[in-house]
């Protein structure tokens, strides 16, 4: 079931960012030891931890430093079938998304 959270997005994404902040500075680390470390500009670890403003390939190579990589995994979760007419479901819904790619890639 899909749940209702009328939280706003943008306050999601500043308190991600004001996690990996707290994150860093657990670990010891200035804004610039993270940058260079991760690749990331200053200037971008700055914006993210202020805003939560940040493309998700920079996010993981920040995640990467931060000991949080396995934590994306939890993103888009798909919940796992409690029963076997669940899972059955779930299995006719791939078929169905294969057989449409198939038909997709013959049109052209």
């Amino acid at each position: 079931m899909v749940s209702l959270n009328l939280q706003n997005p943008n306050d999601k994404l500043e308190a991600l960012g004001k996690r990996a902040q707290t994150r860093r500075m657990q670990l010891g680390l200035r804004q610039e030891d993270l940058a260079r470390r991760s690749g990331v500009s200053t200037p971008t670890i700055k914006r993210f931890e202020r805003t939560g403003e940040i493309g998700t390939l920079l996010l993981a190579k920040i995640a990467v430093v931060l000991g949080s990589l396995d934590d994306i995994d939890n993103v888009f979760n798909v919940s796992a079938a409690s029963s076997i007419a669940e899972l059955e479901a779930q299995e006719r819904t791939q078929e169905k998304k294969r057989v449409r790619l198939k038909i997709e890639k013959t049109k052209k």
